[in-house]
């Protein structure tokens, strides 16, 4: 897995979503997000997808995926904490050459993709519905902001819900908010 997203990112165009293992629904179309990518950033978004979803799919990632699923917290939580996560080892393998809107709206579609995942994978048990997909993706998107320096506020009204103007990323070296 190691060098894996740093060829996709830096080098290689867009490539066509990977279909998921066993059937699944593929990855890249389940969110709008995508949608507010300029063109010009629209590739890095597909790649940071399309790595994440090679992660989420990869026999490597099972262990890790079920000790996740099996955690008692909350569902939105858990899938938010989960996509969060994906994202980190994405942005740490491109060693963060990646812009914040992309990665916002990567961390977007792939935590919906870990919620159909979690559905899917749990044949059902865990109720995945559009309450749940929604404060799912708030909370990976408010954990990923964190995580790449966004102002409080910014990382506060994404957790909210609320839509607020494009937030601005702190300094570099400065310290991620706290939560």
């Amino acid at each position: 897995m190691p060098g894996m997203i740093d060829e996709q990112v830096e080098g290689a165009e867009p490539q066509e979503a990977a279909e998921p293992a066993e059937g699944g629904s593929g990855i890249g179309n389940r969110t709008k997000s995508a949608d507010a990518i300029p063109k010009e950033l629209r590739g890095e978004y597909e790649r940071l997808v399309l790595a994440a979803a090679k992660i989420l799919y990869s026999e490597e990632a099972k262990d890790m995926v079920q000790q996740q699923m099996a955690r008692q917290v909350p569902l939105p939580q858990m899938i938010g904490e989960g996509a969060a996560g994906l994202m980190a080892m994405v942005l740490k393998q491109a060693k963060g050459r990646i812009s914040a809107p992309s990665v916002i709206a990567a961390t977007l579609e792939v935590a919906a993709e870990v919620a159909d995942f979690v559905s899917e994978a749990s044949s059902g048990e865990m109720a995945v519905d559009e309450e749940v997909r929604r404060q799912a993706m708030q909370f990976a998107a408010a954990t990923v902001m964190q995580g790449i320096g966004m102002d409080k506020g910014a990382v506060q009204g994404a957790l909210m819900g609320q839509s607020q103007q494009a937030p601005q990323a702190q300094p570099a070296g400065a310290q991620p908010p706290e939560a």
